[in-house]
């Protein structure tokens, strides 16, 4: 939790030697301090996220947003976008990352469900033979080109071969008739591709609560300190 509580108390000891001109920009400045402080709680989540994941793509790191206070809202917010106009939103990959759990289902592993090549709720794995991106994960080109290869095929229980250009696609099925590999061939060379899995447990990795609550009890006070000044030389403009 945030030490809001101390916070409060200092701020009551300041206001208790204003006069009313003073207290009447109280509800201004906190508005201020706080959308303030969110703005460097924001800053040292960036920077954490570059420090515990692997070269983190800029579309990771502008993930979070911020909900500024007001007057009447006096309380700022910081925290995953939900909603991006295309890709996949950052709340949905990088909230087990902060809460641990069980990872959801990616778009491609809901749509090899959706054809019946793997069971209700399993995941993948990238394989030796996968190409990955600087976050570490699979290029969409190759996904794509997967999914495309194996979208075209009838489902079988024995085996899947698909070429494409000079690659060629195989698919591992177990006894029940679901994927449980699919290998990928770059000429004489045969590698996984992605290897599937019935779950995948994320271990809490970015301490995102400890970061905010550290930057918020270190910066408030200093930022409503500003704000105030701020608030008063400007309440006659």
């Amino acid at each position: 939790m945030y030490n809001v509580s101390a916070l409060q108390s200092q701020l009551n000891q300041f206001t208790s030697d204003l006069n009313d001109i003073g207290r009447k920009q109280i509800p201004f400045a906190t508005a201020l301090a706080l959308t303030w402080t969110a703005k460097d709680i924001k800053a040292a989540e960036r920077k954490e996220m570059g420090r515990v994941f692997d070269n983190p793509t800029n579309f990771t790191l502008n993930g979070l947003y911020i909900s500024p206070a007001t007057k009447k809202k006096l309380n700022a917010k910081v925290w995953f976008k939900d909603w991006v106009p295309k890709g996949t939103p950052a709340a949905k990959y990088l909230q087990p990352q902060v809460k641990g759990g069980d990872r959801r289902q990616k778009r491609y592993e809901k749509a090899l469900q959706a054809r019946g090549f793997i069971r209700s709720g399993q995941v993948t794995g990238p394989g030796a033979g996968a190409r990955l991106n600087r976050a570490g994960n699979i290029t969409q080109g190759q996904i794509n080109r997967m999914l495309n290869s194996l979208h075209s095929q009838q489902v079988d229980s024995t085996q899947h071969t698909v070429q494409v250009g000079n690659r060629t696609f195989f698919a591992h099925y177990d006894e029940s008739g679901f994927i449980d590999t699919i290998y990928i061939r770059n000429g004489r060379r045969v590698k996984p591709f992605l290897h599937v899995f019935d779950s995948a447990n994320y271990e809490i990795k970015f301490k995102f609560y400890d970061i905010a609550e550290h930057t918020f009890n270190t910066k408030y006070k200093n930022n409503f300190k500003k704000a105030f000044r701020q608030a008063m030389a400007t309440r006659n403009q």
